[in-house]
């Protein structure tokens, strides 16, 4: 299950605190709405703040001026998704195991074990975000669509999350295309 979880973050770019609250019931009409999250519960003991664990909760993170977004589901997340129903026929979250919700620390150590596993550089699962965003960007999706998806009010953060995922290769290929392409043009005038 915390398979599914981490691919469908890759699908969508939402933060790991809102995959793990995600419902089944927030599914309607080709989309999801991103409308809570985990949360960490801090209890003061007189002295400082301790954690007492975590609580789903019906806002997203403060700094957005929204309280829920909605996103396309590609065929790629529908399909995980209707995984996850076969997986979890009775559950509430899309994302349980034996009637308990997956939590977001549990879905790290998974990332982190399946990238050990796989011999690659652990990426926090933040990183999912920025990949998702530099793929849509590659592929020419508006900036402020790809702000919206990852529920983010400033079109500058977005960009930090933005960056170039091709090879070296790719790029001088964009490089030539574009620029002979003008040259060609060019020589016609």
């Amino acid at each position: 299950m915390e398979a599914l979880c981490i691919q469908l973050m890759f699908q969508l770019g939402v933060r790991i605190e809102e995959s793990v609250a995600l419902k089944f019931s927030d599914i309607e009409y080709g989309k999801i709405a991103i409308q809570r999250m985990e949360e960490k519960v801090l209890v003061f003991d007189g002295k400082s703040f301790k954690s007492a664990g975590v609580q789903i909760v019906e806002h997203l993170k403060k700094e957005n001026d929204s309280e829920y977004r909605f996103i396309l589901l590609t065929d790629v997340a529908k399909e995980i998704i209707r995984k996850a129903k076969l997986l979890n026929p009775d559950g509430e979250f899309i994302f349980e195991r034996n009637g308990e919700r997956l939590t977001a620390r549990a879905v790290t150590y998974w990332l982190s074990k399946y990238c050990r596993d796989a011999g690659v550089t652990y990426k926090s699962p933040h990183c999912t975000r920025r990949t998702t965003a530099s793929r849509l960007s590659n592929e020419g999706l508006p900036l402020d669509m790809i702000r919206d998806i990852l529920g983010q009010v400033d079109e500058k953060t977005t960009l930090g999350y933005i960056y170039n995922p091709n090879t070296e290769q790719e790029n001088l290929d964009i490089m030539n295309k574009a620029l002979n392409s003008s040259n060609k043009k060019n020589k016609k005038n």
